[in-house]
């Protein structure tokens, strides 16, 4: 029973990232070059190429975090709210830590980053995680006391 609500939590995790990549992808898709000149449209092709490879790269940090939630099927992390909440958040967390430490870091130095969108997307998924885990934690509490 446990581990079916875990199975599912983690297919709600992986469909949820399915669909901030695909949003990520439109995102990319609608900006629009600034300029018209050639040089301009050659750098705008890279940009699109380098968002393309981060977005790739995003969902597979995505998949691989949400494996995290698997281990709720031990007892002692289950159990545990704090233990529990970081197989949900803990590699959300550390991406949006170290994205947002390297968006400060090009902000301050020259003023533009192509990770401000990737932060955005990290930052959304971060918190729908954070929703879930309340979600989970809510329904958790629930089988435990019925048993």
């Amino acid at each position: 029973m446990i581990n079916k609500k875990i199975f599912r939590f983690w297919i709600v995790n992986i469909l949820m990232s399915v669909a901030l990549f695909i949003s990520y992808r439109i995102v990319i898709a609608e900006s629009k070059p600034v300029d018209e000149s050639w040089i301009e449209k050659f750098l705008y092709f890279l940009d699109i190429l380098l968002n393309l490879g981060f977005s790739i790269i995003y969902l597979l940090v995505m998949i691989a975090g949400s494996l995290a939630i698997f281990l709720n099927q031990i007892e002692k992390i289950r159990n545990h709210r704090y233990l529990s909440l970081l197989t949900f958040i803990a590699v959300p967390l550390a991406v949006v830590i170290v994205l947002g430490i390297r968006l400060g870091i090009d902000l301050y130095t020259d003023g533009r980053s192509i990770f401000s969108t990737l932060v955005v997307f990290a930052l959304l998924y971060l918190l729908l995680n954070s929703l879930t885990f309340l979600i989970f934690s809510k329904s958790m509490r629930k089988l435990r006391s019925n048993v």
